[in-house]
């Protein structure tokens, strides 16, 4: 495996696929998945303090290889400068609404428990503040700017950026990391 993906932190709004990407991803590379979302939220969607929350993730990537899924902005600075590569999944609004939709929808059907036995709600994703539903509205275009600022800054010139904008190009990487 190429230096520059020994360790990886995926980007983009919520439904882009950073969790699904990094699991394939640990899975063809053998690095470790750290999935930030798993470490932040505890049972009943209590928020981890922030004390906590950083130390369990700077014990997750004081491993050699690791690919993180998420996008915590107060992480930032511990996981980019351990980091050698960002793969930002930046794909249209209508895909990525739609799986945030089909997710949510199913997730709520099935009472499938996540993130430590959590489960969604109809009622959270629909009529609360804090829908998941509303979060990847309010957030896709933000989140589109602001990625485009950091990518193209020179706060990080370590890192090797990928702007994945299709899933043609996330499959093909996703590939590559077979040969």
């Amino acid at each position: 495996m190429k230096d520059c993906f020994q360790r990886v932190v995926v980007i983009g709004t919520s439904g882009a696929g950073k969790t699904t990407f990094a699991g394939r991803w640990s899975e063809m590379t053998g690095c470790q998945r750290i999935e930030l979302d798993e470490l932040f939220w505890g049972p009943n969607w209590q928020m981890t303090p922030d004390e906590l929350f950083f130390e369990r993730v700077e014990k997750a990537i004081a491993a050699p290889c690791w690919v993180v899924a998420g996008n915590y902005t107060r992480l930032r600075p511990l996981l980019w400068n351990r980091a050698t590569s960002i793969i930002w999944l930046d794909f249209p609004f209508p895909l990525v609404f739609w799986r945030v939709l089909k997710r949510t929808m199913t997730r709520c059907w099935t009472k499938e428990p996540i993130l430590n036995g959590n489960r969604e709600s109809f009622t959270n994703a629909f009529f609360k503040r804090d829908s998941i539903l509303l979060w990847c509205v309010q957030t896709f275009s933000k989140n589109r700017r602001h990625y485009s600022q950091l990518v193209a800054g020179d706060d990080y010139p370590h890192l090797q950026f990928f702007r994945l904008s299709r899933r043609k190009q996330a499959e093909n990487m996703l590939v590559e990391m077979t040969r």
